[in-house]
């Protein structure tokens, strides 16, 4: 039997009929084959026959079929060829041709401005006539290629609000995205267009749904009611949703701060099991949408870390300094972790941002991990960026860099030189959080601290209870005394005492009497509050305070009873020193309440843990200089120092009898 003849190639060589029937078989040619060279080359060989609808064709096949990367020579003068084309048939092509020529485009990855330009302009006159599909190509190609035509996109988005009812999910989907893409807000659209697709979600799949929440978010677009019906849509089809999507998905979630537990405990029990497949951006920005949220789930973290840690040489700046900063956030310690991340930071560094660098120190110092070699690496690219530190970055940095008892001079000072003129934007936390460091890190800075107290005056009354206890706290441990300042500060601190904290109240009371402020009235109202709360006192505070009543002579017979049953309480959890601050206030109040029926056995406890201190008491160098010196005066030989009294409660610094019996002491 003779060998059947074989057929041509995709195409080639073949003649063409006439007419209609010419161009519909030229049609199917085109759509038929299956490689980008029979396709370019059946273009050229009937390069007179193609008209507008062969070209459109053509693209839209080319854009299916692999090209090759790079392209070969030959196709890329193929496709440039085609497009010049496509260019002098623009005028021809009806919405269909010029949305499929878009697309194409777009696909192919063409990058024409001048042949993009005459698409357009050709587009534009026809946009009432293309349907729900072809609107949707358009803007996704637009999109898709990064080509911004702000005109275009305006009217093309009055078109597509009269006939969303038509678009499908796929093309609602789309064209949300490519608006997203493009940073084209129109909040009118978009809430017409959430409002047919509510109606659709039903049929949405994982990509339009990651989609759409992604495109919200990228908008800013919030819309609390549609996200809730998007979710239970979204919820039932996790399992299908791939790596990529589950990630953008809780990362949309954090950025619009819509937050459903539910939802995200449901997308992280799918999430675990697909960690694997997770790149290093997927990785970092579901830890940061987790610490965001706020939603806590050490079980799922620690999965995301073991996934994390594997793949840490491909965590660009702004991934490692975002997971660290996420795990302070949430409270999420893991050593090795850490150790290792940091070994990887250490050689990225130099190409840190401010914000990267700022967030890198304060996780540090919030998970109170200490690593003093690569904060100095830190701080030397710092110190060259400083300029570029907003006001939250230099005081997160500031008191990183306390909280962690990193001391380092020569940047601090080029810190604060950077910092002083940029101190009326500082935040009321912001200016509390750099006085606090200043005092914990023993730094003063008169002029500075001046600088900061003139613009934290204006902000008093925005300041937290606790920001104003550790601005006072932080005074008084510098001795930065500001009368104007201190009465302001407490004007505004009177209206929160309600508010304070043991520790605060009790700090504040320290800190009053450290810097000398008598102010009865305020010291009144802050015992009224402390009252209250003695319960929650630790034993530090206790001492403190009354420590603070007895420096003040703050006599408040009702305050000091409930203090005497509070203290009582907690006898057993005082050191040997607070015993001994404890038997100076029982003392002074011994002064004006000399009926007063102290704790038998603490009241001895605190007695003789004074005893021992008195006991034990040395004398200063200078202290027996003096008495030297005094023992060379006539009748004075005798005179000593750390003398007893009587009732062996306290100790002279030097005492001497002189010969008529006469007692001294110095």
């Amino acid at each position: 039997m003779p060998p059947s003849p074989q057929a041509a190639p995709s195409g080639r060589g073949r003649g063409l009929g006439r007419g209609h029937s010419a161009a519909a078989q030229l049609t199917g040619l085109l759509m038929s084959c299956e490689g980008a060279g029979d396709l370019l080359a059946l273009v050229q060989q009937h390069n007179n026959a193609c008209n507008h609808i062969h070209v459109s064709c053509a693209l839209a096949r080319l854009a299916k079929l692999p090209l090759g990367t790079p392209m070969g020579a030959d196709t890329s003068e193929g496709v440039a060829a085609l497009l010049r084309m496509a260019k002098e048939r623009l005028p021809q092509m009806e919405a269909r041709e010029q949305a499929s020529t878009l697309w194409a485009v777009s696909k192919l990855g063409v990058d024409d401005a001048a042949f993009m330009g005459a698409l357009l302009v050709a587009a534009k006159s026809k946009l009432p006539c293309f349907e729900a599909q072809h609107l949707a190509k358009t803007a996704y190609a637009l999109a898709n290629l990064s080509h911004e035509d702000r005109t275009f996109m305006r009217q093309l988005v009055v078109v597509a609000e009269t006939k969303l009812p038509s678009f499908n999910s796929q093309a609602l989907a789309n064209t949300v995205w490519a608006l997203a893409m493009l940073g084209h807000k129109d909040a009118a659209f978009m809430g017409a267009l959430l409002v047919v697709a509510k109606t659709k979600l039903p049929s949405f799949n994982s990509q339009d749904l990651a989609n759409t929440v992604w495109a919200l978010a990228t908008l800013g677009h919030k819309d609390a009611a549609f996200m809730g019906a998007l979710l239970v849509a979204a919820k039932s089809k996790l399992p299908t949703f791939k790596a990529q999507e589950l990630a953008n998905t809780v990362s949309a979630l954090a950025t619009l701060g819509h937050k459903d537990a539910a939802f995200v405990g449901a997308l992280l029990v799918v999430a675990k099991s697909k960690l694997t497949s997770y790149n290093s951006q997927d990785l970092t920005i579901t830890v940061w949408a987790l610490a965001t949220l706020g939603h806590k789930d050490a079980a799922f973290v620690g999965a995301l870390l073991v996934a994390a840690e594997t793949k840490l040489t491909s965590f660009n700046s702004q991934n490692l300094a975002n997971t660290v900063w996420a795990l302070a956030t949430l409270g999420h310690k893991d050593e090795a972790f850490v150790g290792a991340l940091l070994v990887v930071n250490k050689s990225k560094l130099t190409s840190f941002n401010s914000q990267d660098l700022a967030n890198t120190v304060w996780a540090l110092a919030t998970l109170g991990h200490k690593d003093a070699a690569f904060v100095g690496a830190l701080l030397v690219v710092a110190k060259s960026k400083l300029t570029s530190f907003n006001s939250q970055n230099l005081a997160n940095t500031v008191w990183a860099l306390a909280t962690l008892g990193h001391k380092d001079a020569a940047f601090m000072g080029a810190l604060l030189v950077e910092a002083k003129p940029k101190l009326l934007s500082f935040t009321p936390q912001a200016l509390s959080n750099t006085v606090w460091a200043l005092a914990t890190l023993g730094r003063k800075e008169t002029a500075f601290m001046d600088a900061l107290l003139v613009a934290a005056e204006t902000k008093l009354p925005s300041f937290t209870p606790q920001a104003l206890a550790n601005t006072m706290w932080a005074l008084a441990t510098l001795g930065h005394k500001d009368a104007a300042f201190i009465g302001a500060l407490l004007v505004a601190a009177e209206t929160k005492l309600i508010s304070y904290n043991s520790q605060e109240l009790a700090n504040t009371a320290w800190a009053l009497t450290a810097l000398g402020d008598k102010d009865i009235a305020f010291m009144g109202a802050l015992l009224v509050a402390a009252k209250t709360k003695l319960h929650t006192f630790t034993a530090q505070n206790l001492v403190n305070t009354v420590w603070a009543l007895a420096a003040l002579d703050a006599q408040n017979a009702v305050f000091a009873d409930a203090m005497i049953q509070r203290v009582a309480a907690a006898a057993m959890g005082f050191s040997p020193p607070a015993l001994c601050q404890l038997f100076q206030f029982f003392l002074w109040l011994d002064t004006w309440q000399p009926c007063k029926i102290m704790p038998a056995p603490l009241f001895a406890a605190c007695k003789q843990a004074w005893l021992e201190e008195v006991g034990y008491t040395n004398a200063s160098r200078t202290q027996l200089q003096v008495l030297d010196a005094i023992r060379q005066l006539p009748g004075c030989s005798g005179a000593n120092s750390e003398h007893l009294t009587d009732d062996v409660l306290f100790s002279i610094d030097i005492a001497v009898q002189l010969p008529d019996g006469q007692k001294l002491a110095m």
